[in-house]
């Protein structure tokens, strides 16, 4: 909860540290995943995208047909678009699209927005 309050605060220092934390005292947490993507988020938000494109792995790694794994493929996408990995970025895309339909026809303005930045071809 301290560090959505301070991903929320944004206070992404402190949110990075208590992820982390979590991360290291409860390894085998069922909420691993959901707080592999919130440290995903929290390194974008500092510009760390090398650290964020491995969380978001390891969230969607950790729970690949949970809540967070559409969201964590998206994440991924996009961390390594801004890695300048836009094929990868775009494959990933693809991966998301291909597992997640339903996901994507619900949230179809982000994936497109992330297939704009990566330049995917259609």
């Amino acid at each position: 909860d301290k560090a959505l309050i301070s991903f929320n605060s944004n206070d992404f220092g402190s949110a990075l540290e208590n992820f982390i934390s979590f991360n290291k005292l409860y390894p085998k947490s069922i909420n691993a995943p959901e707080v592999y993507y919130w440290l995903g988020l929290t390194n974008v938000e500092l510009k760390d995208f090398k650290s964020a494109a491995s969380a978001f792995l390891e969230s969607f790694s950790r729970a690949p047909v949970g809540s967070f794994a559409w969201k964590s493929l998206l994440g991924l996408a996009v961390a390594l678009g801004d890695l300048g990995q836009n094929e990868q970025g775009c494959l990933t895309l693809q991966e998301l699209r291909s597992r997640f339909p339903d996901r994507v026809s619900l949230n179809l303005d982000e994936v497109m927005i992330a297939e704009e930045q990566l330049k995917c071809l259609q």
